[in-house]
């Protein structure tokens, strides 16, 4: 099982984040501007992370998430395998996601 692979039933239980909040809290956290975050452009790791934080907690599609970062929803797929991939290597970059995750769902 993936770490963020739930019980169907148990997702509907979880609180829904907005990727609005999720873009908010990435930017405070590597002290970036939310038009850097969002902006295209090859090695930019925290807007890989936004991606898969939007995708894990806000419960929206491929394709809307892709509207927010303005990319198609195949390139989010991408960006997922991507930082799942790094997840499963770096236990730094582990706790990270675990940090940035606890900031989203604790905090209202």
């Amino acid at each position: 099982m993936k770490p963020d692979e739930e019980i169907p039933q148990m997702k509907s239980l979880r609180k829904k984040v907005s990727v609005d909040k999720i873009i908010k809290v990435c930017c405070n956290y590597y002290a970036k501007k939310k038009e850097e975050l969002l902006k295209k452009g090859k090695g930019k790791e925290e807007r890989r992370v936004a991606i898969y934080l939007s995708k894990i907690l806000s419960d929206e599609k491929n394709v809307e998430i892709g509207r927010y970062f303005r990319i198609k929803g195949s390139t989010v797929s991408e960006a997922l395998k991507g930082v799942e991939a790094r997840i499963k290597r770096d236990v730094t970059f582990q706790k990270e996601i675990e940090v940035l995750k606890e900031k989203l769902v604790i905090e209202e």
